[in-house]
């Protein structure tokens, strides 16, 4: 259940946990916030999924309009994943996140007019999360590597050890060292 207050210049929406009916008064300016770090970084992509230009957008983050009712009740659907996203997302680094979300399917599924069920949505924003975890994992081993790499190349290889440099070729692509038969 979605209730619009617009108090003053402020535009607010009452949002019902299905669980607990738990009302909760959410402002529009910071539900696009949590959006915006936590679905859609990019405001490109809020105005697609909303529907709406990117100056529309910019003036609902400053406040400088209020959305109509048809947009405050999709901010309402949205409330709901952003939770689960910040549940899954929860310890990582955003810009993993958003480069994951960047190579999804998510602004898709998201800009629907009738949005998919939640839990299609939810198993979107779980790959999302496993993607983030990799990506994230690739470039500390990335770096790893290039310091490993530096320390070879300007011969201060002394506190390298075999195993180190067994991994850091395997992971360059230098392959296997052969086995003796």
């Amino acid at each position: 259940m979605t209730l619009l207050q617009v108090q003053g210049t402020t535009a607010n929406f009452t949002v019902r946990d299905r669980r607990s009916l738990a009302a909760q008064t959410i402002s529009v300016e910071a539900t696009l916030k949590e959006l915006k770090t936590y679905l859609i970084p990019q405001v490109k992509d809020l105005a697609q999924v909303f529907g709406v230009s990117r100056p529309t957008i910019y003036s609902w983050l400053n406040n400088e309009s209020k959305p109509g009712a048809e947009h405050i009740q999709r901010m309402s659907d949205l409330h709901g994943l952003v939770l689960h996203a910040k549940i899954a997302f929860k310890d990582l680094p955003l810009k993993h996140v958003h480069s994951a979300i960047a190579s999804s399917k998510m602004i898709t599924l998201l800009s629907r007019r009738e949005l998919p069920a939640e839990t299609v949505i939810n198993g979107v924003i779980d790959q999302i999360a496993a993607n983030a975890i990799v990506e994230a994992g690739q470039r500390k081993a990335r770096r790893q590597i290039d310091i490993v790499q530096k320390s070879i190349a300007l011969g201060n290889s002394r506190g390298i050890s075999d195993d180190i440099r067994l991994q850091t070729d395997i992971l360059t692509g230098k392959g296997f060292p052969e086995e003796d038969s």
